[in-house]
């Protein structure tokens, strides 16, 4: 799986040294009751998919800074359901978690 994140409004490639994050949201995930289903490539800006008994979970993971808008790049991923959670998490140097924003 090839991570990707976005840094204000363009989408680009994460680090080598920021792909930990996608593997602490992960367990962020987990913890939370989900399971992870496994993505050969992302889903747009979604790099977790996630499922659990209420449905299933996007999740997208910045760095340092929230998108300034978000356009249909966020939007409902099409042939998924209607209850699909999506979820950004963004992390910063100074925190141990991330702040979530749900759409």
């Amino acid at each position: 799986m090839t991570p990707v994140a976005v840094r204000g409004d363009s989408p680009a490639a994460l680090a080598l040294n920021e792909t930990a994050l996608v593997a602490r949201s992960a367990g962020i995930v987990q913890a939370g009751g989900y399971q992870l289903i496994p993505l050969s490539c992302p889903l747009g800006p979604w790099v977790i998919l996630a499922v659990c008994a209420q449905g299933f979970l996007l999740v997208s993971v910045v760095k340092d800074a929230w998108p300034s808008t978000l356009g249909h790049l966020w939007g409902h991923p099409a042939g998924f359901p209607v209850n699909t959670r999506r979820v950004i998490h963004c992390w910063t140097d100074d925190k141990p978690l991330p702040e979530a924003l749900s759409l």
